[in-house]
């Protein structure tokens, strides 16, 4: 269900955003919103894929509550914690994340 949020909040923000937005605050706010759940999407794939793994090559067992627990902060936190680290690196090269003179103005990202 998370990951299907997940989808479903990109295609949104995509929509939003696929005219143009003429604001720089707002511009730099969907991209980073985009490329956050993006990761987060290929995050839950990959914590879908290692658990169907897991019930697969061993014995089955009920799914315990600390195993989604697992999965929400990997599949939710990684990809935030990818993104901060990211801009950081941007604003300390750039000096400044809110300078969309280099993007097109179609597109903001």
């Amino acid at each position: 269900m998370n990951l299907l949020a997940a989808l479903f909040m990109v295609q949104l923000l995509f929509i939003v955003g696929v005219g143009g937005v003429q604001d720089s605050e707002l511009c730099i706010s969907l991209g980073l919103s985009l490329q956050y759940l993006r990761m987060t999407v290929v995050c839950w794939l990959a914590a879908m894929c290692h658990h169907l793994y897991a019930s697969v090559a061993s014995i089955p067992r009920r799914d315990d509550p600390p195993t989604y627990l697992k999965y929400s902060l990997f599949a939710w936190g990684a990809p935030f914690v990818n993104l901060g680290v990211a801009t950081f690196l941007q604003i300390r090269e750039a000096a400044s994340i809110w300078n969309v003179a280099d993007l097109t103005p179609f597109n903001c990202w």
